[in-house]
């Protein structure tokens, strides 16, 4: 702030010099400049730089904690405008990294909360070198400009941050904030529970009963922009349906060969071995099907948005998926997802691993 004042315009005649000489006028100007809100911290502050002679680190709560409010308040525009810049790409790559699922979002939390601990405490250590620089770039304009020190004093108090613009840029922070929660809130209010829990889980006893009919053909849905919860109590409601279907295939003997897969019960009767028919019966007969198709059942879904967005991440791993409707008593239609078919037990294994690898459930069943 010294090497400034070499450049002050001569005093009227009979104008006495400043109590302090250059020094005292220095301060005068600085103090102008810098304006009432923190004027002792940011003189001591100039005052040990000036010493230095080089920008040397301080620290400064107000920009630590505010950061780009802090800026705005300062009028620190150029160095506000490459703090948004910065701050706007590590959103768009955490937004678009939240939307491939390249890292889980817990990861994505911890990196840009890091990130913003590490300009809150760059601003910390160098705010005061800022506005340092910013104030003796003001202070040679307005001595440059004015003819006395007393009119470079009032024009820099008048360009100076206000009580006004404190309480101005505090309540744009606040709106600030609050939208920006709310956006969160709204943002993470929907997380991705199909890949994070999969299908619902059943327990307790499964009644076997027949097979179930038939489905119609699998019906490729595309997935709806906004895509609501679980429908956990319509799910569980016929999540038992896939079970039984296997519990009947394993106590009649042709339960495909999967990896855990589930048994029948101890207490289900053996399968009956019918006697050799007659020849004129089996001449009548047809042939019996030599190609068994297997499939994997992920879940079964009231909510046809959740079975798209199950259907879309396996797609995704490269697997064969297909969505069922179920037509079920009273018109309500429900949603399986399953995986195949396939036509040996080592492709359903294979299959199964994929499936269960992301954290989703994976009954095998046969048809």
């Amino acid at each position: 702030m010294q090497d400034m004042t070499a450049e002050t315009p001569p005093e009227p005649p009979g104008t006495p010099e400043p109590p302090g000489g250059q020094a005292s006028l220095a301060a005068r100007l600085g103090a102008a400049a810098v304006g009432p809100c923190g004027a002792e911290h940011y003189l001591s502050a100039f005052a040990r730089l000036d010493a230095a002679g080089r920008v040397v680190a301080l620290w400064n709560w107000a920009a630590a904690a505010a950061g780009p409010a802090w800026l705005a308040f300062r009028a620190l525009w150029r160095e506000l405008a490459v703090y948004a810049v910065l701050a706007l790409g590590v959103a768009v790559g955490v937004v678009l990294a939240h939307g491939q699922t390249l890292l889980p979002p817990a990861v994505l939390a911890g990196i840009a909360l890091a990130l913003w601990l590490a300009s809150a405490a760059a601003l910390g250590l160098w705010g005061d070198a800022l506005v340092h620089r910013d104030v003796r770039r003001r202070v040679e304009a307005a001595v440059a400009c004015a003819a006395t020190v007393q009119q470079a004093a009032q024009q820099l108090q008048s360009a100076a941050p206000t009580r006004r613009r404190l309480w101005l840029v505090a309540g744009l922070l606040v709106v600030v904030v609050a939208v920006a929660a709310a956006a969160g809130l709204r943002w993470g209010g929907e997380p991705d529970r199909a890949a994070e829990h999969g299908a619902p889980q059943v327990s307790g006893t499964v009644t076997v009963s027949p097979p179930p009919p038939a489905p119609r053909e699998s019906v490729q849905e595309p997935v709806p922009a906004d895509v609501p919860g679980w429908d956990e109590a319509e799910a569980r409601a016929v999540q038992g349906e896939t079970d039984a279907v296997l519990a009947a295939l394993q106590a009649s003997g042709h339960a495909p060969a999967v990896e855990d897969a589930p048994k029948a019960g101890s207490d289900a009767p053996p399968p009956k071995r019918a006697g050799k028919p007659p020849k004129a019966a089996a001449a009548v007969q047809p042939p019996p099907a030599t190609v068994r198709k297997l499939y994997i059942n992920v879940g079964i879904f009231a909510d046809p948005a959740n079975a798209a967005r199950v259907r879309e991440r396996l797609r995704k791993e490269g697997l064969p998926v297909g969505v069922d409707k179920l037509e079920r008593s009273g018109g309500k239609v429900l949603r399986r997802v399953r995986v195949g078919p396939f036509t040996s037990a080592a492709q359903a294994n294979e299959a199964a691993a994929k499936v269960r690898l992301l954290g989703l459930d994976a009954v095998p069943a046969a048809q």
